[in-house]
């Protein structure tokens, strides 16, 4: 078969697969090559459906199996895989719930979306030792050539719902059954509340971890935050635009404690 035609073949068949009008050359074969579409569509909607429910747990919970199996088919349909490593497919899920007019009842859910998103981005990154004597630096070199790198996978996620909250609720209800009547009764007063929250989310190591973060922390972590979208500013600069409420000694303790920093590095590169 020439490369031509196997081209052809294979844009054929992903046009089978995404449910779209097949070519005529396809369509001669009969019941046949329909049947083997069919199984290919069929396990196509089973792996999106697996992938999805691993990668959006508090998604699952809030809508349950069916409608998430439901938004597994649309979204592999209109956003398909474009890599062969299935863990990276479904980072379009919440804005694209964003978008649907069927899910604006739960205004907060993209945003739960994007911390299940998170987290699961977290257990997929790549390890990385903490260097505990790069923090010396701190105390010898110029902050303007000084940059504090976090752990890879580390994410900030910020939101005018409390996604971490709702989240904690739903992990807790998996361990312990169905929601309970006076866990019901907290999650609608702090929805109701519209109470903002930002996590941070990050995997010290084997498992993803969430936190609240106080308020004056917030902008500090979204800049530090690694983002294949920017560079990471040095330390200079975080500190001359820092919250003025934040203290950068507290902040440090915060993010020993709970693994968020990989290394102290120094740059040549000043802002």
């Amino acid at each position: 078969m020439s490369a031509a035609a196997e081209g052809q073949r294979q844009a054929a068949l992903l046009q089978a697969l995404w449910g779209l009008p097949t070519h005529a050359a396809w369509r001669e074969q009969g019941e046949t090559l329909r049947l083997g579409l069919a199984a290919y569509q069929g396990n196509a909607s089973a792996t999106a459906e697996r992938v999805l429910a691993a990668a959006y747990p508090t998604v699952q919970a809030l809508l349950g199996e069916e409608a998430l199996a439901l938004l597994a088919r649309q979204l592999w349909r209109h956003h398909p895989p474009t890599e062969g490593n299935l863990t990276a497919w479904g980072q379009a899920l919440p804005d694209w719930l964003a978008g649907l007019p069927e899910v604006q009842a739960w205004p907060y859910l993209p945003d739960g979306a994007r911390l299940d998103w998170a987290r699961h981005t977290a257990e997929h990154a790549s390890d990385a030792t903490f260097e505990p004597d790069s923090l010396a630096l701190l105390g010898t070199q110029d902050p303007a050539h000084l940059l504090l790198e976090l752990r890879p996978g580390l994410s900030v996620i910020r939101s005018d719902w409390p996604v971490v909250t709702l989240w904690q609720a739903h992990q807790t209800a998996s361990a312990e059954g169905p929601p309970q009547a006076d866990m019901l009764d907290q999650l609608r007063q702090v929805i109701s509340a519209r109470q903002a929250e930002t996590a941070v989310v990050w995997r010290p190591q084997w498992r993803a971890e969430v936190l609240a973060l106080p308020e004056a922390m917030v902008d500090w972590m979204s800049a530090l935050a690694p983002s294949a979208n920017r560079s990471v500013p040095c330390l200079s600069t975080l500190l001359d635009s820092a919250h003025a409420d934040f203290d950068l000694a507290q902040w440090l303790a915060l993010a020993l404690h709970h693994g968020w920093i990989w290394r102290v590095s120094v740059t040549d590169r000043a802002g």
